[in-house]
């Protein structure tokens, strides 16, 4: 009953922001269409977003693989400053070391990928190991 709840006295907020954007629930969805072998109705939905920014559609015929990389780019562009949005996208989707050696190559290092697990958990399980690169 509390899960969004703040534990903040003085805020002006009491819980979380919770946000479904309607454009991102579109983009989840073609995702999950292409997947699934329906490449037209994954077009479709990457479509409606396209058209509400003013932009042509993508054309018939596409494959899973352009399906996906068309959502990947939608993501990037139209949820672009939201909550981490692309860093999750990047990692679900296998990109996160790429992307990030081409773009930050002086300073990442591909184990800050993951987080390094808490001391306290390790010494609570001694069958948890510690994250590559957090030794």
């Amino acid at each position: 009953m509390y899960k969004y709840r703040l534990d903040v006295e003085n805020s002006a907020y009491k819980e979380y922001t919770v946000v479904f954007r309607l454009a991102e629930q579109y983009l989840i969805r073609a995702e999950a269409l292409a997947k699934l072998g329906q490449p037209d109705a994954a077009v479709q939905d990457v479509n409606t977003i396209r058209n509400r920014a003013g932009l042509e559609n993508l054309d018939d015929g596409q494959t899973e693989s352009s399906i996906l990389d068309a959502v990947e780019q939608e993501r990037r562009v139209e949820l672009c400053f939201e909550w981490s949005d692309r860093w999750f996208n990047l990692r679900r989707l296998g990109h996160l070391d790429q992307v990030m050696s081409e773009n930050k190559p002086t300073y990442w290092k591909s184990t800050a990928a993951l987080y390094p697990v808490p001391r306290v958990e390790i010494q609570n399980n001694p069958k948890l190991t510690q994250n590559p690169g957090y030794n």
